[in-house]
């Protein structure tokens, strides 16, 4: 910078990179070069037709990017073993691991349940401290205290890609926080990117089944 006198001189100011979520979810998968932070388009991964066994790690990580502390936060979250929308055989080889400031104020919980929500209290959810099955457990529920600004809590998990996969095979997996603002006590939510790990679409065949009585056909 130059001023009036035509002397040089340099200012250094502090430069705040500004997220246009008051919290920041990130959402990855290291090995199949997949990295996403907030809400994006949906993320499709072609998984090659009839290819090894793969052990994958899945990595997220959620930051408090508010101007002050936030509190009762829930990470509620699917895996891609099968369900609803999930056929591709995948099972869970890892719990969640948890790397975080303070690990007392976190509580980790399992479900075999597609339709659980964040609701502890109700006995339909079947919320786990344990995994059951690692090929039926089908979503996780993290549970947070308290997080401070600029605060960031990451997971890790490691899930299993079958052998020998054919066509028309897809594994979802991505998750949701719902928080509350500790200054005006607003209640908050933002989803990560949601990953699909998919075979591609192949031909279906579709057998139409007649019965024959003399010429005519029934």
């Amino acid at each position: 910078v130059t001023n009036e006198a035509g002397t040089n001189y340099s200012k250094e100011q502090e430069i705040s990179i500004i997220s246009p979520k008051e919290l920041i979810t990130i959402h990855n998968i290291p090995e199949l070069g997949i990295e996403t932070i907030g809400e994006e388009n949906e993320i499709f991964y072609t998984v090659e037709k009839g290819a090894e066994e793969k052990t994958i790690n899945i990595e997220s990580q959620v930051i408090n990017n508010n101007e002050g502390d936030i509190k009762d936060i829930s990470i509620l979250g699917n895996f891609g073993t099968n369900q609803e929308k999930n056929n591709m055989g995948i099972n869970l080889v890892s719990g969640i691991n948890v790397e975080a400031i303070d690990n007392s104020k976190i509580s980790i919980y399992y479900t075999e349940n597609a339709e659980a929500n964040e609701d502890l209290q109700d006995e339909n959810n079947g919320w786990n401290e344990q995994i059951l099955d690692n090929s039926k457990v089908c979503k996780y529920l993290i549970k947070v205290t308290s997080m401070t600004k600029s605060e960031s809590i990451k997971l890790k998990y490691q899930i299993n890609i079958p052998a020998n996969l054919e066509y028309n095979k897809n594994a979802y997996q991505g998750y949701k926080v719902t928080y509350t603002n500790e200054t005006t006590g607003e209640a908050g939510s933002v989803n990560s990117t949601i990953i699909n790990l998919e075979t591609g679409k192949g031909p279906e065949i579709e057998a139409i089944l007649t019965a024959k009585v003399g010429n005519k056909i029934l």
